[in-house]
């Protein structure tokens, strides 16, 4: 894992040419480590990307253009999953801020831009979505753990770009 602290509020992963979002203690904006967001509004339908976590927090950093740019986004699992670092506790590197690695609130869960859809005996339900955890590694595999979570409830946030 090659990271670059661009002294911007980002990192750079030169192997998969992501720009990630930094977090932050400060409570000022968005990116204080314990603020959390909704993937989908309740109201609504409870499956649409209209949570907090897009209109407040990606919304703030694309209107914005944090550090030059208005494309940010959440991850996709994968993505999420590059920056793991089972090596560590929380389980990233510290070039990316302060990250939750405690059962919260606020969580160590991070949500993903994915909804589930292999829930057995579930086919048509839309009110999940994968989220990626940097505060324990599955023990049997040694990796991070992924979950899904109902979508209008509230976890951990960290955006993404391509360069």
């Amino acid at each position: 894992m090659t990271f670059r602290d661009n002294g911007d509020g980002t990192v750079t992963d030169d192997s998969t040419g992501l720009m990630w979002e930094k977090k932050t203690y400060d409570t000022n904006g968005v990116h204080h480590v314990n603020y959390a967001y909704s993937w989908s509004q309740p109201e609504v339908t409870g499956t649409e990307p209209d949570g907090t976590a897009f209109t407040m927090f990606l919304r703030n950093l694309n209107e914005n253009a944090f550090a030059g740019h208005s494309d940010w986004r959440l991850p996709t699992r994968q993505e999420l999953l590059s920056i793991v670092d089972a090596s560590r506790i929380p389980r990233i590197n510290e070039v990316f801020g302060p990250t939750n690695f405690s059962w919260g609130p606020p969580t160590c869960w991070y949500w993903t831009s994915e909804t589930r859809t292999d829930i057995p005996g579930q086919p048509d339900n839309l009110h999940n979505a994968w989220s990626v955890n940097f505060g324990r590694v599955d023990p049997q595999r040694g990796f991070a753990q992924l979950n899904s979570g109902n979508k209008v409830g509230e976890t951990s946030v960290r955006a993404v770009r391509n360069v």
